[in-house]
C-alpha cells in the first residue's frame, strides 16, 4: 500500500518513515513476524503501530506518523466488543442513573 492510501495524503517524512527507510529494517520486522509467529499483511500498520508519538513528535512526523490513532481505534473496538458482550450476557443489569 502506497503511504497516501494509507494517510489519504502524503506526508514525506511519514511516508519515509512507513516505507522503512529510517529505523524499520525488513530483516528486524521479518524477525518480529518470525518471534510472534504472524506475518503482516500490510507491513506499513505495523511500522505505524510500533512509532511511538515522542519519536514522531521528535522526527515532526505530526499525528498521523505515530500509533496514538491506531490505540484509539483499538480501544474503540475493545469498547464495542465489550459492551457487546455485557449487554448480550447481562440482561439482568440496569443502566446506571
Amino acid at each position: 500500500m502506497h503511504c497516501s492510501r494509507l494517510f489519504g495524503k502524503d506526508l514525506p517524512g511519514v511516508c519515509q518513515l512507513v516505507r522503512g527507510k529510517e529505523v524499520y529494517h525488513g530483516k528486524k520486522l521479518k524477525a518480529l513476524e518470525n518471534r510472534i509467529g504472524y506475518e503482516f499483511r500490510n507491513r506499513n500498520l505495523l511500522i505505524l503501530a510500533l512509532t511511538h508519538s515522542s519519536y514522531a513528535n521528535e522526527k515532526k512526523l505530526g499525528k498521523a506518523g505515530c500509533n496514538e490513532r491506531l490505540e484509539f481505534l483499538g480501544d474503540a473496538v475493545l469498547e464495542l466488543i465489550s459492551s457487546d458482550f455485557l449487554y448480550k450476557n447481562s440482561p439482568r443489569f440496569q443502566r446506571a442513573n
